[in-house]
């Protein structure tokens, strides 16, 4: 036997073993996700959200989203991709790319279920504020920064101090609007 042989013969017996109807059926019923059906390790799954961090990081905002949208199909479950998918829209708008999947409605959706996974999740409170000046809905963006800011008592948390400085950028911005009507 060959070696390539050795090789289409063990790559057969893993897909055997791994994609097997009983799998596909505990996938379709939904006690299994996507990554499990696949094998994807935890590791794994790390390593590729660093990878799409780094394209967010880098600017390259359609392909940081391509990832983390194969992320969250993998395991909807975890805060963290939706919270940055919802990071990587938010900029993407403020970058001024204007498709239809970096809407501020895209932003929130992706902010919402982060905190809906993770409620003390700072920085997606905080990026939900920003989308909620960006909707011109002050309330609602006054909540998540008072939120973030309670998250951030000492005022360490970069993210904390992000809201802080919201905050105050609102509040100058009605003193002028106030003075002006003056």
């Amino acid at each position: 036997m060959t070696d390539d042989s050795k090789k289409t013969k063990a790559d057969s017996d893993w897909r055997e073993k791994l994609y097997t109807p009983e799998r596909y059926a505990k996938y379709a019923s939904g006690e299994i996700k996507l990554r499990d059906l696949h094998a994807i390790s935890g590791p794994e799954m790390i390593y590729i959200a660093e990878m799409g961090y780094n394209l967010f990081q880098q600017g390259r905002y359609k392909d940081a989203k391509v990832i983390y949208d194969g992320l969250i199909a993998l395991d909807p479950e975890i805060w963290y991709f939706h919270a940055a998918l919802g990071a990587i829209q938010l900029e993407a708008k403020e970058a001024g790319l204007t498709d239809e999947e970096f809407s501020l409605d895209a932003a929130l959706a992706s902010l919402n279920r982060s905190l809906e996974l993770n409620p003390q999740d700072i920085a997606s409170c905080v990026n939900r504020a920003e989308v909620y000046l960006y909707q011109a809905k002050i309330i609602e963006a006054v909540n998540d920064l008072k939120a973030a800011v309670e998250m951030d008592p000492d005022g360490t948390n970069e993210q904390g101090i992000r809201a802080r400085r919201l905050a105050q950028e609102m509040l100058n911005t009605i003193e002028q609007e106030t003075a002006a009507t003056d």
